[in-house]
Formats: structure tokens, sequence, C-alpha cells
């Protein structure tokens, strides 16, 4: 055997050593944290999860649970912290988020003002914090505060029924999406802004008004560092999906 050939299989016999090593070190350990009953603690988690430091998970199930996972050494220990009634809100679907002053922000797709929308409700904003003094209880429930309730029956270029995740600009203001609803009953992008007496809406946009601007803006927005609004819609576009269009990547500019 030639010093050639030794040499090669040496380099064969390193590669394959090598490429068990990144295999052994790339293996994953899958372990379930909850498995959801369809009791207190909801069922269906749609939204994703809300991260706060390195230990606290935060989320929603079905329609009218939140919930906060807090690790305890190993384990994780799932608590409920609202259930929504419906009239206080109903289907947290998008994923929850911390904003001005720390608390947890979130929309509700239904629920709100019982007149709209043959008294489903047409949805709302909501904020909730934990209890101020300590509590001793398996379960401590948070108090929710609603910020915005959507009401096209009064206010005709209003949209209804978020969906998607909230975003927040320096200033503490209040940024999402309607799915629908608004002046073309194709969803909006809605701006809140918190006064001495609480928190005013301001429709940004209004989707279905212009060829091609897409409609049902069912995902999260956010913003990038320019202060634009950027996200997606579901149907709508110029292009043809079963006749409801494709729908779009958008961007709603910032006027300085």
């Amino acid at each position: 055997m030639s010093v050639r050939t030794l040499l090669w299989d040496r380099i064969a016999m390193l590669a394959a050593a090598l490429l068990l090593a990144v295999q052994f070190s790339s293996a994953q350990t899958f372990t379930v944290l909850h498995d959801f009953t369809g009791g207190s603690d909801g069922s269906g988690p749609q939204a994703g999860l809300t991260l706060l430091d390195t230990s606290n998970l935060f989320g929603s199930a079905g329609d009218y649970t939140l919930f906060r996972m807090q690790q305890r050494g190993p384990s994780w220990i799932f608590n409920p912290i609202f259930e929504f009634d419906g009239t206080d809100g109903q289907i947290p679907l998008g994923r929850l988020s911390f904003g001005p002053g720390g608390a947890l922000y979130g929309a509700a797709g239904t629920g709100g003002l019982p007149e709209c929308i043959d008294g489903g409700g047409c949805g709302l904003i909501f904020s909730m914090r934990p209890p101020s003094s300590i509590c001793d209880a398996v379960s401590c429930p948070w108090t929710e505060s609603v910020v915005y309730q959507f009401d096209p029956d009064h206010h005709p270029d209003d949209g209804y029924a978020p969906i998607g995740s909230l975003t927040f600009d320096t200033s503490g203001d209040i940024f999402g999406a309607t799915e629908l609803g608004g002046a073309f009953n194709g969803g909006t992008l809605f701006e809140l802004t918190r006064t001495q007496n609480g928190w005013v809406e301001a429709v940004l946009y209004s989707f279905g008004g212009q060829q091609g601007d897409g409609h049902i803006p069912f995902g999260n927005v956010i913003l990038n560092p320019a202060g634009n609004l950027i996200g997606t819609t579901e149907n709508g576009g110029n292009n043809d999906c079963l006749g409801s269009g494709c729908g779009v990547v958008y961007q709603l500019a910032h006027s300085t």
C-alpha cells in the first residue's frame, strides 16, 4: 500500500469521525412543557409565546384563557392568569406584548361592546397587570383594563376583529391591525395614543380602497427604525388566487 493511499485512508477516517462528532453534538432533546387539557388551562394555543427575562412565558389558549409559565429548576409551572367571559374580550389570537409601564397588552378578536356585530362584540385591545400584593393561591388572576373597544356602528371608518399582535413606538403609542371593517371593509391599520382621559384611536389606513393594496391584514405588524408600519394581508393584491387575490406585503410610510 502506497504512502498516498495510507494518507487518504487516514483523511477519510478523520472525516468520518468529525461527521459523527457533529451529529452527536447537534442531537436535540424534545420536552413537553405543558399538555393542555381543555379545562381551565384552555386548549388549542395558536398565538405563540412571549418571553419575559429567561424564565417566564406568557401566552393564550383557546377563546378565553391567558396563561403564564414559570421555570422552577428543571420544571415549568403553568398558571392561568386570566379568563375572559366574552364581554371583556374573547379569542385572543395575537401574540401578547409587554408595553408602556410594563403591562401585558393584547388584542381580543371579539367581545367588547354588546351591541356590535349582532351582540358578539367587535373586539378590543386590553392590558393586564399582576396582583399588586403577594398572592398565596395556586392561581393568581391578573387585572384587566380595556384600552379600546372597536365600534364601527358609531364610527363608520373603524375596523373590527383585531387578530394579530401589537407593536409600540418609543412614545408608547400602540399600533395594530383589524382583520375587517374600515372605510372599504378590507381591514384597517390603527394607532392608539394615550391621553389624560384614556386612549384615543386613529385609523391610519383602510384596506380595499386602492387597486392591489390587499385586504384582511390577518398577521402581525412591525415598526421599522424609520417609523414605517410593515405587515401582510391574507388576501388581495393583483394576482388571482381562487378569485380573492394572493395577498401582499405592505409598508405604510411614516409621515414626518
